[in-house]
């Protein structure tokens, strides 16, 4: 990630992470010269309980097959009634991004089943903790909780409120894990006054567009496609979407 974003020809980024993209961001502000200049965490952290690790085995690199769209959807709403209430169009929405088609019509999960063995041959016997990375971490940060999270525990948010960055914690209620930051009421906690997380714009759950600021010059705002980039004066804006774009994923 770091060699991707030097690839941009950008001084800094500013980093939104969900769950595991939380970590990996984690990991990569806590390096020596991180490009990250500016962090959000959504249900992430630095102590991923147990109990969650064993939740999440139970699907993560499971290789369901879906006769059509409405099974695939059943089964999206199922594995993850944590993200809360959602319409029926959300739902969906999130479903899609989620599935492709097989040559005979039928619909399999977007990633990769193997990324489930690690969950179930490794299994810790107790809460992964990396406290250490935590520690290391020195960009402004902001954490956002799912107030019914299983993964992210509000003893190890108030440990994250004292030490490290000393984040700004926020928790969001009716969410278990993670807030899918689909909703107004959640994107406003990222973008409200005194919360200084500038320059980016979440379009959707999975789609993040944000402004790298190059060095001594000034900011201005832009839109880029998906894996693009806009050069202006003082600022590029790049869009990922690694997941769920395919041309980003045959390109990288």
């Amino acid at each position: 990630l770091t060699a991707l974003i030097a690839r941009t020809g950008v001084d800094s980024v500013l980093w939104v992470g969900t769950s595991m993209g939380g970590m990996i961001g984690m990991l990569l502000a806590a390096q020596p010269g991180t490009p990250i200049r500016k962090l959000v965490l959504n249900d992430a952290g630095p102590v991923v309980t147990r109990a969650s690790l064993q939740r999440i085995a139970t699907y993560v690199g499971v290789a369901p097959v879906f006769p059509d769209l409405a099974a695939a959807e059943e089964y999206i709403r199922a594995i993850n009634a944590p993200f809360g209430p959602h319409s029926d169009a959300e739902w969906r929405f999130l479903t899609e991004v989620v599935v492709r088609r097989n040559a005979d019509g039928s619909l399999r999960m977007h990633y990769d089943p193997n990324l489930g063995e690690p969950f179930r041959a490794q299994m810790p016997e107790k809460d992964l903790e990396l406290w250490p990375v935590w520690d290391a971490v020195r960009c402004p940060t902001l954490v956002l909780r799912g107030a019914q999270s299983d993964l992210l525990t509000r003893e190890t948010c108030a440990q994250m409120e004292r030490r490290g960055p000393k984040a700004q914690v926020v928790e969001i209620a009716g969410v278990g894990h993670a807030p899918t930051l689909m909703h107004a009421d959640q994107i406003a906690i990222v973008l409200r006054p005194g919360v200084t997380f500038e320059s980016y714009t979440l379009e959707n759950p999975f789609r993040l567009v944000f402004d790298v600021h190059q060095p001594g010059q000034a900011t201005a705002g832009a839109a880029a496609p998906i894996g693009g980039a806009i050069d202006r004066p003082g600022v590029r804006t790049i869009v990922i979407d690694p997941m769920f774009d395919e041309s980003f994923n045959k390109r990288n």
